[in-house]
């Protein structure tokens, strides 16, 4: 009777136990997340958001599912209480900006992403502008954009800071700008020789892959 009594009480409890520690939900959610399972990661932060919606980080994830599950407005009241917190995390601002994008809100996401690449020198911010201008087709802010970048990338790796020049340069070639996107792409040559993309346009080009391919990097 007493090892009865024991399972029913441990059943109980078990039935009764509320959500899940904050930093575990969190780190559920963000694995989630990782893995586009965007309804699974918003059901373990909504208890958390339900009762007490003030942590950072439970916004921020719960702004990032929301906003792939179609959910705006509720993506964006999650997202804001997140910038808030923390105005100047880059990927609390491309979370947010991601959100103004969807709702055509461009002024908004425009200066977002200005006054954090700013703010950080952050070659992801002006990149991000950079890749919602051009979708946009507001090519001369796409370009000033990814020229911010390249102004602030050198504390970047090497090969991440190739990836700018690839993307300055696609953008050129798409804008048939052709002497300057080559330059980019010899410029993301000199920056990382590995780089398939910058490899592949300067094929196209013409441009030889040899000792004299590559450019130093720089506006």
């Amino acid at each position: 009777m007493r090892k009865t009594l024991f399972i029913v009480a441990a059943l109980a409890a078990a039935a009764c136990k509320g959500p899940q520690p904050t930093e575990k939900a969190i780190d559920l959610a963000k694995h989630y997340c990782e893995h586009q399972r965007w309804s699974e990661a918003a059901a373990e932060l909504k208890p958390i958001i339900d009762a007490a919606p003030s942590d950072w980080k439970v916004n921020y994830w719960y702004g990032v599912a929301t906003t792939n599950l179609g959910e705006l407005t509720t993506a964006r009241a999650a997202l804001e209480l997140a910038a808030t917190a923390k105005p100047n995390n880059v990927d609390v601002a491309v979370a947010f900006a991601e959100v103004l994008y969807r709702q055509k809100e461009y002024p908004k996401l425009y200066a977002l992403l200005r006054s954090t690449g700013a703010a950080l020198s952050s070659p992801v911010a002006y990149n991000a502008l950079a890749g919602y201008a051009e979708q946009i087709g507001d090519y001369d802010t796409a370009l000033n954009a990814t020229n911010s970048a390249i102004a602030v990338d050198d504390g970047l790796s090497a090969p991440v800071r190739a990836q700018t020049y690839v993307q300055a340069g696609m953008l050129l070639a798409r804008i048939n700008k052709v002497d300057e996107a080559t330059r980019r792409f010899r410029q993301a040559y000199g920056l990382n020789p590995q780089n398939m993309i910058a490899i592949e346009q300067l094929k196209v080009r013409g441009v030889p892959i040899d000792a004299t391919t590559a450019l130093p990097p720089g506006l």
